[in-house]
C-alpha cells in the first residue's frame, strides 16, 4: 500500500491535499528562498514592492512568519545568486571579509557606490503573511539598520513566548524610525506591534493594546558589513551550492488565537499591591 494510501486511510484528502504539477522525466525543481512578493525598505525610508516599487499601505497588518540567515554569492552580471547557504540555528555569520578575500578578482563586481565588492554578502530573509488574502512577502536585507529591527523583534518574541508558555507571532505594520549615525542620523526600518497571536489550539485569551516601534538601544558595532570592520565570528568554509530551502508559505489550520502580555506578577514573580 502506498504512502498516499495510507494517508488517505487517516484522513480526508482532497485535490489541494495531493497537488502535483511535475512532469514525468524533467528534471526536479529546486525551490528558492523568496516567497511571495519580494519588499524592500528604501533609501527614501519607504516600504515597496521590488518588482515596480508600489508603496505598501502603512495600515497593511501582516503576520512575521519566520527568518533566514543567508550567505550568497553573487555572479558578475546580474542575475540571481550562483550561491545560497542557509545558517543553521545558533551558527555565527561567517567572516565574510576572509571569504570575499579569498575569492578571484575576476569574480569581484562593481557595487552600487561604485565600488568593487566580493561576491559574498550576508542577508536576512524575513516571511511575512497576510492572513485575509494570504499573500506572502519576503523582505531580504543586511543591513544595520534591518539587523536592528529583527534583533528587537527577537527579543520581544523570547519575551512572549517565555511567559506564555507556547510559541507566539507578532502581527505588525511596516514603518520607520529615527536611527543616529556617525553621519547625523537617517531613518531605519522598524516593526508597529499591533498584537501577539499563536497558531493552532489552546484556550482564548485577551487582546493586548497596540504597541510602539521601540526606540534603537543596539550599537552601531552590530553590524561589521556596513561599517567595513570584521566580524567578530568565526570563519567557516566557503558554502559551494544550496544547502535548505525556504520554509513553506504559513497554513494555519486552525483559527489564530491572540495572546496578552504578560502580567507584572508573572514577570517578577509576586504582585504590586496599590
Amino acid at each position: 500500500m502506498s504512502e498516499l494510501v495510507k494517508a488517505a486511510t487517516q484522513q480526508q484528502l482532497d485535490g489541494f491535499d495531493t497537488f502535483e504539477d511535475a512532469v514525468e522525466g524533467e528534471e526536479e525543481r529546486v525551490s528558492g528562498l523568496m516567497q511571495g512578493d519580494r519588499i524592500k525598505f528604501t533609501n527614501t525610508a519607504e516600504w515597496v514592492l521590488a518588482r515596480d516599487d508600489t508603496k505598501l499601505a502603512p495600515d497593511l497588518e501582516l503576520l512575521v512568519w519566520d527568518i533566514l540567515r543567508v550567505v550568497q554569492k553573487w555572479p558578475v552580471e546580474p542575475g540571481p545568486p550562483l550561491e545560497e547557504r542557509v545558517l543553521g540555528p545558533g551558527e555565527k555569520i561567517p567572516d565574510l571579509n576572509k571569504l570575499n578575500a579569498e575569492a578571484p578578482q575576476s569574480e569581484w563586481r562593481e557595487g552600487p557606490n561604485g565600488q568593487m565588492q566580493g561576491p559574498y554578502q550576508f542577508q536576512f530573509l524575513v516571511y511575512l503573511f497576510h492572513e485575509a488574502t494570504a499573500a506572502r512577502y519576503t523582505w531580504a536585507s543586511g543591513t544595520i539598520g534591518a539587523k536592528i529591527c529583527l534583533r528587537d523583534l527577537t527579543e520581544r518574541l523570547h519575551f512572549m513566548r517565555q511567559y506564555q508558555g507556547a510559541k507566539v507571532h507578532a502581527v505588525v505594520t511596516l514603518t520607520n524610525v529615527f536611527m543616529p549615525t556617525r553621519f547625523g542620523g537617517r531613518q531605519r526600518p522598524a516593526f508597529n506591534y499591533k498584537r501577539w497571536i499563536r497558531i493552532g489550539g489552546g484556550e482564548q485569551v485577551a487582546l493586548p493594546a497596540a504597541d510602539k516601534p521601540a526606540p534603537m538601544t543596539i550599537e552601531h558595532t552590530l553590524d561589521q558589513f556596513a561599517s567595513g570592520d570584521k566580524p567578530a565570528a568565526k570563519s567557516v568554509e566557503q558554502p559551494d551550492k544550496v544547502q535548505a530551502a525556504a520554509p513553506s508559505a504559513p497554513q494555519p489550520a486552525k483559527k489564530a488565537e491572540a495572546v496578552a502580555k504578560p502580567t507584572a506578577k508573572e514577570v517578577t514573580g509576586d504582585e504590586i499591591m496599590f
